[in-house]
């Protein structure tokens, strides 16, 4: 019997035995959901949160009517806040 059939054999399977410890070893499941997770919060941040673009009209916030008709009452409220603080 050919002892190189063997040597294949095992060179294959540790091949196939890496490629599944790579697709279903915890620890790396765990850091492609954070890398995910982290891309995520960080494309919500810097693309949602820190712009000032209204969905509806793609203009800046505030020219919204809500925020005009809202923004001097919430002022008011947040000076007199301070003053008693």
């Amino acid at each position: 019997m050919d002892l190189s059939f063997f040597k294949d054999l095992y060179a294959e399977l540790g091949r196939i035995e890496g490629y599944l410890y790579t697709i279903v070893h915890p620890s790396l499941i765990l850091a492609k959901v954070l890398q995910d997770s982290v891309g995520l919060l960080l494309n919500v941040w810097f693309k949602f949160i820190l712009t000032t673009t209204d969905f509806e009209t793609g203009g800046d916030f505030v020219n919204n009517m809500t925020i005009q008709r809202f923004e001097p009452k919430v002022q008011l409220v947040a000076d007199a806040a301070l003053v008693l603080i």
